[in-house]
């Protein structure tokens, strides 16, 4: 049962800490999204939108309270790096934490998230 608990205490602190990228970790030029947690509000998605907007290789931020996820591109013929990206979210908003990104896919279904009509930051 001890043995049960620690992993348990583990697993709880991973969960909490939220996942860190490794470092020198770069993202292509394309479409990503991931999911910041926990949830935020407007004026938090609006401070991420800014701090992320600083980064030179990022160029269209969409942070969406709704599901709290955050849609970002990385500029053609630029590379990302996933450490200046987390930085950046734990800056603006101390406390939340991001997921790994995953690259969107190019084609969406009617209706679908890429379909959606919100306004996307470019800065």
């Amino acid at each position: 049962m001890r043995m049960k608990s620690c992993w348990l205490s583990l697993l709880s602190i991973a969960l909490v800490a939220g996942w860190a990228p490794a470092a020198g970790t770069q993202l292509s030029p394309g479409k990503y999204v991931a999911t910041l947690t926990p949830r935020v509000d407007e004026k938090t998605a609006d401070k991420i939108e800014k701090q992320l907007g600083q980064i030179q290789e990022i160029g269209s931020i969409d942070v969406k309270p709704r599901d709290s996820s955050l849609h970002f591109t990385v500029k053609d013929k630029a590379q990302a790096d996933l450490t200046r990206i987390d930085d950046a979210v734990k800056t603006a908003a101390p406390g939340t934490a991001v997921t790994e990104p995953v690259m969107e896919s190019a084609s969406s279904t009617p209706g679908g998230p890429a379909a959606e009509t919100s306004p996307t930051h470019s800065y």
